[in-house]
């Protein structure tokens, strides 16, 4: 048996119910902002249901925030709760 209907985020249809995922985005340095935005901006737009939590990581965390390494701890801590 096909199952015909659509899925979309947040409706109940047939026996599916789509739960929005969070997802830790790190944009990093160099072009990294820049491509990442590009991509978040596609992912967006296909309303899939993901909810970013945005942290930055990189040398610019250690230059600005004067952080020991690239990768601070609030960055470890946000990808160990969404996975």
């Amino acid at each position: 048996m096909v199952n015909n209907h659509r899925r979309q985020f947040g409706e109940f249809i047939g026996e599916e119910t789509l739960v929005a995922q969070t997802v830790t985005l790190i944009p990093g340095d160099g072009t990294g902002p820049e491509v990442t935005e590009a991509t978040r901006e596609v992912i967006d737009a296909l309303d899939v249901g993901i909810e970013w939590e945005v942290v930055e990581a990189g040398e610019k965390v250690m230059e600005e925030e004067g952080e020991e390494t690239p990768l601070p701890e609030d960055v470890l801590e946000s990808i160990r709760r969404n996975k």
